[in-house]
């Protein structure tokens, strides 16, 4: 009876040292935005868009960022009018070459040059443009932490200077509805 269990249990520990294990995480920087745009690869996927507040892609302190810029907006539209991943509202098929500029345990830099190679669109909108990443690992994986794109130079900083702007505005409008003519 005893070696009928050992058989068994050998087989079961068996199959799961077999079977693939699910990762965690993604192992570099380069897979890791190559895992981002392979959404953006396809013009039949051109209604994706990365969202600010998934932390598949994003840091958890891009993501709060994020999140105290929308409370500040109320609802208003921000700076922020445009995917961060492609610094577009439309795009056909992208192509991204992605390179490590440094890379440590924790962080990494990348450059992608992304070029739209959807021959309908008109020449101005297929030249490459480059992106700047920086990137941290979490617990979970390679985050973006902060990106420059060719409409601004940091992501953080663009949400930032929107959140300070819009608790102004909103401070100055309430002042002026509580002064009394």
């Amino acid at each position: 009876m005893r070696s009928k269990l050992y058989a068994v249990l050998s087989v079961a520990v068996m199959l799961c040292a077999c079977r693939p294990q699910p990762q965690a995480t993604t192992p570099d920087p380069i897979a890791f935005l190559k895992d981002v745009y392979s959404h953006y690869a396809n013009s039949d996927n051109s209604v994706f868009s990365v969202n600010l507040d998934d932390s598949h892609y994003f840091s958890p302190e891009l993501i709060a960022l994020h999140a105290e810029n929308v409370r500040a907006l109320k609802g208003d539209l921000g700076d922020l009018d445009a995917d961060p991943v492609c610094d577009c509202q439309d795009y056909g098929r992208l192509k991204a070459d992605i390179t490590v500029d440094t890379a440590t345990s924790r962080t990494a830099e990348a450059t992608v040059i992304l070029t739209d190679l959807d021959p309908n669109l008109p020449k101005e909108d297929r030249r490459p443009r480059r992106f700047h990443f920086h990137l941290v690992r979490t617990k979970d994986g390679w985050r973006i932490d902060d990106i420059g794109t060719p409409s601004y130079p940091s992501l953080r900083q663009l949400l930032i200077n929107d959140t300070v702007n819009a608790k102004a505005e909103a401070s100055s409008a309430a002042a002026s509805s509580n002064q009394t003519p």
